[in-house]
């Protein structure tokens, strides 16, 4: 590639980066390809069907939540979560 079409693409990369965008490469079947040039156009828009889209995916993807996470959503009312003062046996040395 020459210095001028390698200036061009950092250009492009840059404004891609300022709009808030992320080149991404993606391994897809075939038939699925043409599918997720279609979600990904629906999620550039940034309108009330992209936010509607987005709300969806993430739905239907759930990311495994964290231990603090799961620690935060679990019902603990009524749920006795101290320790005994128990010290143990009495060992002679």
């Amino acid at each position: 590639m020459s210095t001028s079409q390698e200036q061009a693409v950092r250009n492009y990369r840059r404004r891609l980066k300022r709009r808030g965008m992320k080149r991404l490469e993606l391994q897809a079947t075939e038939q699925d390809a043409s599918l997720l040039k279609e979600l990904a156009k629906v999620l550039r828009q940034g309108d009330d069907e992209s936010e509607l889209v987005r709300t969806r995916l993430r739905d239907v993807v759930k990311q495994p939540a964290s231990a603090k996470a799961l620690l935060a959503a679990a019902p603990l009312e009524g749920i006795r979560i101290t320790r005994s003062t128990d010290h143990g046996r009495i060992v002679e040395l």
